[in-house]
């Protein structure tokens, strides 16, 4: 059995452990067993779900059904702590569980293999980081005029600021190396005319607030967030550079497709998920004008093959790195069956990345209902109530295929509304954009 220094050191960043420390307690698990050098255990996180831990000594092997992409996650280490701390707390049972049972073949280890690849020369290395440190320098510049602006704009207030202001400053950002933030400005043009725009554009000013104010104090930032903080700045990081990273293998399962233009560069997100550890990644794939995209991805495709994610504090943009697609399907894709399930999600997702703009989920068991006020939204088993943003004619696409009934629906969740992208009916997944 490892002490728990080891187990401190095993656990994927600091934050992790000490959310761990909170769970390891007796109080906090349901039915938690031990046999042979297998123990396991029903999490409770103060929300009505359970979530299932398993954790083996001899090979570090775990599996647990959240959904957080960070591994071993909160979960695993406070089982493993708690058979520690307190092994009598775990009873001792001849025989596993049927639910213990039936997820031992989805124990993973944590793998530490770096991906093969061919290293840059030296004169490359050192060019990049010269260019590096130069966009650096600007992009410092432009987070310190963008304190000034929105000081001021704060203090004279926002009801003085039109379309031409943001496509003013905006236009300055792009200059500033901070296209991102550019473009984020540029868009907040939408939010004027509407009911609540100013409540909704002093949110957006808090966000960017808090980006620029963590960017200026890099040092003391985990160097993951400082990853998500720089591309989310407008500092893109080289295909080749994320492929040196660690390959993920599994079948994965094309849930979602969505795409749009701006200022005529197309866009595409798709959404994959892994079959057996319900891992989701996001493929993002740019196109000018009428040029198409490098791959061509549709809803309910499945490969085997693996993806390497990019560098992140809650990594979903991935590249894949192969891929053989399967022709005869199999989809046991896995969800969450409860809004407060997702909401906790959520909150641990932003507690690692407070910009994460959209998450991935699978909610199970949803009935789409439609509003006195007209407007579509999903019950789920508990009567909880979420907004849909959708076209008309999805919400009735959505309750045509339910019947009445609940369905596995997979969408994109801002922290205010829910995007629908497919449903899995009929033993297929429907496409909903």
């Amino acid at each position: 059995m490892q002490p728990l220094e080891k187990l401190e050191e095993w656990a994927p960043d600091p934050g992790t452990w000490t959310r761990s420390r909170i769970l390891a307690h007796p109080k906090r698990w349901k039915a938690p067993g031990a046999r042979g050098d297998l123990c396991w255990g029903l999490s409770r996180t103060g929300t009505a779900t359970l979530h299932k831990v398993l954790y083996r000594f001899s090979d570090h092997s775990f599996f647990c059904s959240c959904s957080v992409r960070k591994k071993p996650c909160k979960h695993v280490l406070a089982l493993a702590a708690l058979s520690v701390e307190n092994p009598e707390s775990l009873e001792a049972v001849p025989a596993f569980p049927e639910w213990v049972h039936e997820n031992l073949d989805r124990l993973e280890q944590k793998s530490t293999a770096p991906l093969a690849a061919t290293p840059p020369s030296p004169e490359a290395l050192e060019q990049r980081r010269r260019n590096r440190e130069k966009r650096l320098e600007r992009m410092n510049q432009g987070m310190e005029e963008l304190q000034r602006w929105l000081g001021d704009t704060i203090r004279h207030g926002v009801g003085q600021l039109d379309e031409q202001a943001f496509e003013r400053f905006a236009a300055r950002m792009v200059d500033a190396k901070l296209g991102s933030i550019g473009r984020r400005i540029r868009n907040w043009i939408r939010l004027l005319g509407q009911t609540d725009w100013q409540e909704q554009l002093l949110g957006e000013m808090a966000d960017l607030f808090l980006l620029l104010r963590t960017f200026q104090r890099t040092e003391s930032v985990p160097d993951e967030l400082t990853q998500d903080l720089a591309q989310i700045a407008g500092l893109t990081i080289r295909k080749e550079e994320v492929l040196q990273g660690v390959p993920v293998a599994g079948r994965w399962t094309v849930l979602g497709v969505v795409g749009g233009e701006e200022d005529n560069l197309r866009f595409r997100r798709t959404w994959v998920q892994e079959q057996k550890s319900a891992a989701f990644a996001l493929f993002l794939d740019f196109a000018w004008g009428d040029q198409p995209f490098a791959d061509a991805w549709n809803p309910g495709g499945q490969f085997d093959g693996s993806v390497i994610y990019y560098p992140s504090a809650y990594p979903l943009r991935a590249l894949v790195q192969d891929r053989k697609d399967v022709r005869i399907r199999d989809y046991q894709i896995r969800g969450i069956d409860s809004l407060d399930a997702m909401g906790e999600q959520y909150a641990e997702a932003l507690s690692l990345n407070p910009w994460l703009s959209r998450l991935p989920v699978l909610l199970e068991a949803v009935r789409p209902v439609r509003g006195p006020d007209g407007q579509w939204a999903l019950l789920d088993p508990s009567r909880k109530y979420l907004t849909l943003t959708c076209p008309e004619a999805t919400g009735w696409t959505l309750l045509s295929l339910s019947g009445g009934q609940g369905l596995t629906l997979f969408g994109e969740w801002n922290g205010a509304t829910f995007l629908p992208l497919s449903c899995l009916s009929s033993g297929r997944v429907v496409d909903l954009c």
